[in-house]
């Protein structure tokens, strides 16, 4: 089992240590206070599913995170009670071409979002059997990007993807400097 007080405080310095070796550019943000029982009931009142126990765990000590991984943001219980970012992730998915959703393409009316970026085509999904939320998250943008089998495998690769960022800034900075 995950020990989310330890992930999400380590993925919170890296976001930090990213920000500073970016000179800035990358903003580092905090995650979302947690999430009380009966907001995640209200949640899956909502959108009338269960989630998965893994992303459950999540919210129950991080309730979302905006900038979670770049422009990628998390949703929280609000989120799931209809935000506009929630609506527009259920719009993109809609909207995806066949060709990007592969073999998911088939099951695009059970495909759940869980994040999107701001800015860019990214979407966490996550896929809706019955009234409940699958463990296995997806990553798209404009394609497949990865499958994770857990919510809690999706989140620590993301945490190698952030220490990733910061070897790509730490090398820019070495480039530039004379």
């Amino acid at each position: 089992m995950i020990n989310w007080p330890v992930e999400l405080l380590e993925l919170h310095v890296l976001h930090q240590e990213e920000e500073r070796f970016s000179g800035g550019i990358v903003k580092a943000s905090p995650f979302g206070t947690r999430a009380d029982l009966s907001a995640i009931e209200g949640a899956q009142n909502a959108i009338h599913s269960k989630l998965d126990s893994k992303h459950t765990e999540f919210l129950r000590h991080a309730d979302g995170w905006s900038s979670f991984s770049g422009e990628i943001d998390l949703f929280g219980t609000t989120d799931f009670l209809g935000s506009p970012r929630f609506k527009q992730a259920q719009e993109w998915i809609k909207l995806m071409d066949r060709g990007a959703l592969g073999t998911y393409a088939k099951q695009r009316s059970k495909l759940f979002p869980i994040g999107k970026s701001v800015g860019g085509p990214d979407l966490l999904l996550m896929i809706n059997e019955g009234g409940q939320l699958q463990p296995k998250v997806l990553w798209f943008a404009n394609e497949l990007v990865e499958e994770f089998v857990s919510f809690d495998e999706m989140f620590v690769s993301f945490k190698a993807y952030a220490r990733k960022a910061i070897d790509y800034w730490i090398k820019r900075s070495q480039r530039s400097t004379p």
